[in-house]
């Protein structure tokens, strides 16, 4: 079995916006740093797509 060497730092977010994280669709089903990363890569093809 293999551990992924992984670093923890803690991110400051108001009530207001755990709240509207939670109540994604997405949310329910996955750890925030999965949700992190969907929220990050939808960011980022959102950028590529206007560039054109």
């Amino acid at each position: 079995m293999t551990t992924k060497d992984t670093k923890s730092t803690t991110i400051r977010i108001s009530e207001e916006t755990k709240e509207k994280i939670e109540n994604l669709d997405f949310v329910r089903k996955h750890t925030f740093d999965e949700i992190l990363n969907e929220l990050i890569n939808n960011y980022k093809e959102k950028k590529k797509g206007g560039r054109k």
